[in-house]
């Protein structure tokens, strides 16, 4: 950990793994918005709260940077997910956003590389992993549905 113009960095990234994450990011994204092109977007879920919050998530979870205001981004697409009986994906986002509050409240032990302070970003990380995964099993139950019913 270190401060960087005033803000807490944690690690340091290889060009290689930053060029590597790039490249996953963007194989997922387009995967994530073929599944809605295959789906047929019949289903208002998959485009309004599924698919942008998986590729969001994807976004987070594959960035070199992380600051804590990004997980603002998920809180939409969570909302939209929770009305839309997506209940699990709600739910992530909502831990998401709690993990990255308790986050912010240990950072001096995380600076001071106590396990505190690494277990709590690990739970976070863990969360927004777990949406990534969430969204892709979703996605791919309703492309698999869309296909067996011949659409």
């Amino acid at each position: 950990p270190r401060s960087e113009s005033g803000a807490l960095r944690v690690g340091d990234m290889p060009f290689v793994v930053n060029l590597l994450l790039g490249a996953v990011l963007l194989a997922g994204v387009v995967w994530v918005w073929w599944q809605v092109y295959r789906a047929g977007a019949l289903s208002t879920r998959v485009v309004y709260a599924v698919a942008p919050l998986t590729a969001v998530a994807m976004f987070m979870v594959c960035a070199p940077l992380l600051s804590p205001q990004f997980i603002v981004w998920l809180v939409p697409f969570g909302a939209i997910a929770w009305a839309n009986e997506e209940r699990v994906l709600g739910t992530l986002v909502g831990l998401g956003v709690l993990t990255t509050m308790l986050l912010t409240q240990v950072y001096e032990q995380l600076n001071d590389d106590l396990a505190v302070g690494h277990a709590m970003l690990a739970a976070r990380n863990a969360v927004l992993v777990s949406l990534v995964v969430v969204g892709i099993v979703r996605l791919r139950a309703t492309t698999r549905v869309t296909a067996l019913n011949g659409h």
